[in-house]
């Protein structure tokens, strides 16, 4: 199964808006090779894998074996998140926002 965005939309919407993308490791890695620097990765963290693997269950929408391989998944990518030009960790909601909001402000800001 294949899913993305079409390069010629966002290159349409991208002179007149601000556009985010909610994507994992690998598609956020192909965003800043495109776009270079009028792109920002945020890699958001889990505080441990541990407590990601919680979150998951209390959530209850994932079978044993899919959680298995989100977490198989998200180790993968927590060894990528030095690519990323930002990485901050979600172990308080409110603080982790604040935090990206004011990323993202200096990002449009420069």
């Amino acid at each position: 199964m294949y899913y993305g965005t079409l390069k010629s939309e966002v290159d349409k919407l991208i002179k007149n808006h601000n556009i985010i993308f909610d994507v994992d490791v690998i598609g956020a890695v192909s965003l800043k090779k495109y776009f270079l620097d009028k792109a920002l990765t945020i890699f958001i963290n889990p505080p441990t894998i541990e407590e990601l693997e919680k979150r998951l269950i209390e959530r209850g929408l994932n079978s044993k074996d899919d959680l298995k391989e989100r977490i198989k998944k998200a180790k993968k990518e927590i060894e990528m998140k030095s690519t990323f030009d930002y990485s901050i960790t979600n172990d308080d909601l409110n603080r982790a926002k604040s935090e990206i909001i004011e990323i993202v402000k200096g990002f449009l800001n420069k």
